[in-house]
């Protein structure tokens, strides 16, 4: 089902709006984020040799991020609606007010990125505690097994990605 197809009540998308605000869900600061997410793989792909008119195309792309706001947050909303019923929103708006939820949100990220260390380590120590088997079983000695740090950005577009026209 396509989440603009869930309609909410007025009610509910005001708590739904809400809650997003808790959670720090600010599309004004996400379009910028994107923009400068697009500015990042201008540089990292064409280096020195950044057109004259990147501005231009990175203002050319806000706009187009921009103008679609309103349906982005709408279909937010409805994904939203769609998962949650309106005394659940209710329930998580005065999780997210407590001291308890600010903190969980403050701490988000980082406990995030910690358990995904603790897993990385977790699978390259099992991946290394049966390397002898894998390579009896392969005939040859398998790939490097390395502790995976945690992920970050998107790679960066190269310039032919950029520029081309498919």
């Amino acid at each position: 089902m396509e989440p603009s197809t869930i309609v909410p009540t007025a009610s509910h998308e005001k708590k739904i709006l809400q809650l997003l605000d808790l959670m720090n869900l600010n599309l004004d600061i996400r379009i910028g984020e994107e923009v400068n997410q697009f500015r990042q793989s201008f540089q990292d792909g064409l280096g020195a040799d950044l057109p004259p008119n990147v501005q231009e195309a990175l203002a050319v792309i806000e706009r187009a991020l921009r103008a679609g706001q309103d349906n982005l947050l709408r279909d937010i909303v409805s994904v939203y609606a769609r998962h949650f019923t309106e005394a659940e929103v209710d329930d998580l708006l005065a999780f997210h007010a407590s001291p308890t939820g600010r903190h969980f949100q403050a701490a988000g990220e980082a406990v995030q990125n910690d358990a995904f260390d603790v897993k990385s380590a977790w699978s390259t120590a099992a991946m290394r505690s049966v390397e002898g088997d894998l390579a009896r079983l392969l005939g040859v000695a398998p790939p490097p097994i390395t502790n995976v740090a945690a992920p970050t950005s998107p790679a960066p577009l190269t310039a032919e990605e950029i520029f081309s026209d498919a």
